[in-house]
């Protein structure tokens, strides 16, 4: 009988993966007319796929073919889960949409209501004349500003902001290269200005002198909207501020007949943000110090106070204990010696007054040179537009010694220490100011086109290199580099490789564009992208660009007439774009006359020098690069926390498809503020690596997190598609980003649960948790006492009859069996009322069930009460009851399998409020 139950399960496990296509192919179907059940669909197909690994593949004696086919549903597993969840994004948008058109022709039918009798009571030259006082200026329309659709406010915001974002860095290309005019840098200035006014009054539209006439509907939409767009309010008035600063110390220089040099200020420091978070525990200072070294160098959480008393003038020229770095073969090619600043200058026939720290940060005159880290390059010259656009201080913070007004010194004592973002916080990176260079003293790494030697491109690539292994570094991405550099959140875009078909990991081209221009326009937001590594050589070589190759956004445009640009820079500084808008394609530039003029650009003198610096239309954007990598400031958000772990691999099971309550879990409770303005929460999992990690380098970690409803701030999520409102991707990046849109008072209480895919190692981590209003994070509780019981089923070996009931031994099968008293059973003695939770773990290929039943503490052959704790349905592997309040008494717990005649361990677990005793029965 027992043979025969195990050829009925093994058929039935045969079955699993047909089943799981009939569902995917369900799913297909669905797709178009029900995405969100599309996406049910492809769960189930993916968890019965899941399930044919664990018992069917698991148990093939041909191990190489079993592989194989691991292999191939394991990559087919991601690729569904993707797309279901990005069909549950798309449900949720067209939910979004059919609100927003139900509101668009009830705000329609309101207008034409209110048109018809103001035709009748006044003129239309006057309705004009009373909405020109109020609305912003450039808005050639007579309707007032509160009669505008959303959509079209937030588009005439978006041209407002962009258009400032233009006159503001031309401003500072003014202002930095002094001896201009300051009347017209202070024009320049004041014209930014005029434009940022204008977003900002387009975006905070709504409360003008007619308030009194609008609808209750109308205010609370314009309400929602002003919550919804109050942070790009803010980081608008910032840029107002800072640009009028700078125009009050160009008019006193101007009264007083200073000679500054006309370098805007830098105010504060990036790292500046508002963090809701205590001191560090014990617990986290050790994961941070078991995270403190990378590349076999020792990086140190970053002091001030250790910043203030470092020695940056010890008796000798300072020489790196750690050592020269190892070179790339680039560099080896054209290596003559490991020289410093004064000695590279002596080379090059330079004065001593010609060396400098930091003569102007710009992206325009830095090199890639001789290393391969074109994403770190790229990702240093969006950071130094940011800082010369927004006049914050991103990179030029990071070097120390500094003067008083926390500007870079140069150390003619060559040690220098450089602040980076590593392994979840602020580290100290110590370098001398040894730089490989060719027997003509030019130097053989990253540097700065200018006239005399400019040492801050090279130190901060160095401190980067250092904790890479060495110059001879392989490359990786402009996402992992930039958080290094700033700390900012990284995000990753994929754009589709098939417009028509795209990919539940890609993102539409649409909505690509639309991300990439409100970013570029309001700023707080880092862009690189690369190359297509399908690009072939040849092709790559046609159009002027290199494969697998990351470019620095310096702008995104749409001009007047529709056309969409960006502005990219080569981190080569040579070697631009040959295609359609480069400076060599005159043509283009000649169809639309206004086009130069509105950007402010010359094809003709453009393409007689070749700086790396090109434009480029969006269309060969889609066409020739594969993803975006964008940098947020994380003073977008208004409440931010992060904890540092370790998750040890024997924690848990390595698959956890059955059991995540093991897992790293932590609940976010949101405000009442947030849920009445569907605050945005963005999550970021950080590994801490020993080594920088190449872009697209072997598989080792893929990890992810998963975000769960609960009812309570102290619930634990056990079973991994209990109450799941998204599903994170797993991904082997370093940084993975999870973003969730609250929907209301259900999601008062979120659980963030941390997942891995076949665990294998250790992980330390930091996780960070941000927030457009007020949140607060804490752990799930646990019971304070907890028994353990380790028990089995097993057969009776010596009985000869196996049909016959003894030889069951304990194992009984589910309630309902006649054998189901064979079980093992366990007396439970509650001598006052306490909360209880029992749970039960067992073989994965094994179904299992835990109950406890009010009784006399005897045997139970069958069960004719209600449980008073039951774990339901019989689970894989794992099973657990809910917390539940058990009177005092007498009571008897049995754990069962779905079939009698099943062997296999397990342990028990019951967790309770107050302790207890437990006996097993004979």
């Amino acid at each position: 009988r027992a043979s025969k139950g195990w050829k009925m399960a093994r058929s039935k496990e045969e079955s699993l993966i047909d089943q799981a296509f009939a569902r995917l192919k369900e799913a297909d179907g669905l797709e178009q007319d029900d995405p969100a059940q599309a996406a049910n669909k492809y769960h189930e197909g993916c968890f019965l796929l899941k399930n044919h690994i664990r018992t069917v593949l698991s148990r093939s004696q041909n191990k190489g073919e079993a592989g194989k086919m691991r292999a191939l549903l394991a990559e087919k597993i991601d690729k569904y889960e993707l797309k279901a969840e990005h069909l549950r994004t798309r449900s949720k948008m067209m939910e979004e949409d059919r609100q927003k058109q139900e509101q668009n022709r009830e705000n329609a039918r309101l207008r034409q209501s209110t048109s018809s009798s103001l035709s009748s009571s006044c003129n239309w030259e006057m309705i004009a004349h009373n909405s020109q006082s109020i609305r912003p200026s450039g808005l050639n329309t007579v309707a007032s500003s509160r009669s505008l659709h959303i959509d079209n406010i937030e588009k005439v915001a978006t041209q407002h902001a962009s258009k400032a974002g233009r006159l503001l860095t031309s401003a500072i290309d003014h202002d930095e290269i002094g001896g201009n005019c300051d009347d017209e840098v202070i024009q320049l200035y004041l014209q930014s200005v005029q434009h940022y006014l204008d977003a900002i009054k387009f975006l905070s539209s709504g409360a003008d002198d007619g308030a009194e006439e609008k609808t209750s509907q109308e205010r609370k939409q314009e309400e929602s909207y002003a919550d919804v767009h109050r942070d790009l309010v803010v980081s608008l008035k910032r840029k107002v501020k800072g640009a009028l600063d700078r125009v009050e110390e160009l008019k006193s220089r101007r009264g007083a007949g200073s000679t500054s040099s006309g370098l805007p200020s830098a105010e504060t420091n990036a790292s500046e943000i508002p963090i809701a978070q205590t001191s560090l525990t014990p617990h986290e200072i050790a994961v941070l110090k078991r995270s403190s070294r990378l590349a076999s160098v020792l990086v140190l959480p970053w002091s001030d106070t250790d910043v203030k008393t470092f020695n940056f003038s010890p008796s000798n020229r300072y020489n790196d204990p750690d050592g020269l770095l190892k070179l790339s073969k680039k560099q080896e090619i054209a290596f003559s010696k490991w020289a410093r600043p004064h000695e590279i200058a002596e080379m090059r026939g330079l004065a001593p007054s010609n060396i400098k720290l930091i003569e102007t940060i710009t992206p325009y005159t830095i090199k890639q040179y001789c290393v391969s880290d074109c994403s770190f390059i790229a990702g240093l010259c969006i950071s130094a537009a940011y800082e010369r656009r927004f006049r914050r201080r991103l990179v030029s913070s990071l070097i120390h010694p500094q003067d008083k007004n926390g500007m870079p010194l140069y150390n003619p004592k060559g040690v220098y220490m450089v602040k980076l973002w590593l392994n979840g916080v602020e580290r100290v990176v110590v370098i001398d100011d040894l730089f490989p260079v060719d027997s003509r003293g030019n130097l053989l790494c990253s540097h700065t086109n200018t006239a005399g030697l400019e040492l801050w491109v090279s130190l901060l690539e160095k401190a980067y290199m250092k904790i890479c292994g060495g110059y001879d570094f392989p490359g990786s991405n402009s996402g992992v580099d930039l958080f290094s550099l700033t700390g900012w959140i990284p995000e990753r875009i994929h754009f589709p490789e098939d417009v028509e078909n795209v990919q539940s990991f890609e993102t539409p081209p649409e909505r690509c564009w639309e991300r990439l221009y409100s970013a570029s326009a309001y700023g707080d937001c880092l862009i690189t992208m690369s190359t297509s590594k399908e690009l072939t050589e040849d092709k790559a070589k046609e159009v002027g660009l290199f494969t697998g190759h990351a470019y620095a956004v310096l702008d995104v445009v749409k001009t007047s007439n529709g056309t969409r640009l960006l502005q990219l820079k080569n981190p080569w500084a040579k070697s631009g774009w040959l295609g359609r808008f480069s400076s060599r394609d005159q043509e283009s530039w000649a169809d639309d006359p206004g086009l130069c003029s509105e950007l402010g650009y010359d094809p003709k003198i453009a393409s007689h020098h070749d700086d790396g610096v090109f434009f480029i239309s969006w269309d060969d954007v889609l066409k020739y690069f594969r993803n975006i990598h964008l940098s947020w400031s994380d003073s977008l958000f208004c409440c931010s926390t992060k904890v540092h772990d370790l998750w040890r691999k024997d924690k848990g099971p390595t698959d956890d498809s059955y059991n995540v309550g093991e897992n790293p879990q932590y609940c976010i409770t949101l405000s009442d503020a947030a849920l009445s303005t569907n605050a945005t929460l963005w999550v970021l999992l950080s590994r801490h690596v020993d080594k920088q990690e190449q872009e697209g380098g072997e598989a080792s970690c893929f990890a992810t997190v998963h975000i769960h409803r609960v009812r309570t701030a102290s619930e634990r999520v056990w079973y991994t598609n209990s109450k799941c409102v998204l599903t994170g991707a797993y991904t082997n990046n370093q940084h993975v980003l999870i973003r969730y849109d609250a929907s209301g008072k259900q999601d008062k209480h979120l659980v963030l649960v941390l997942s891995q895919y076949k665990k294998s190692a250790d992980l330390a981590y930091t996780l960070t948790a941000l927030c457009t209003e007020d949140f607060a994070l804490s752990s799930p509780e646990s019971l304070p006492h907890s028994k353990t019981i380790h028990g089995s089923w097993r057969i009776r070996e010596n009985m000869q009859d196996k049909s016959c009931l003894l030889s069951i031994g304990t194992a009984g099968g589910p309630a309902g069996r006649g054998s189901f008293g064979c079980n093992p059973h366990y007396c439970i003695n509650v001598k006052e009322g306490m909360d209880m939770q029992i749970s039960c773990k067992t073989n994965k290929f094994l179904l299992v069930n835990v109950i406890l039943v009010e009784s006399t503490g005897r045997r139970m052959q069958h069960i004719y009460v209600s449980p008073t704790l039951d774990s339901g349905a019989y689970r894989h592997g794992f099973c657990i009851t809910d917390v539940a309040f058990v009177r005092p008494g007498d009571y008897t717990l049995v754990v069962s399998t779905f079939e009698p005649g099943q062997e296999g361990a397990f342990v028990l677990c019951v967790s309770s409020s107050k302790d207890l005793r437990i006996r097993e029965l004979d």
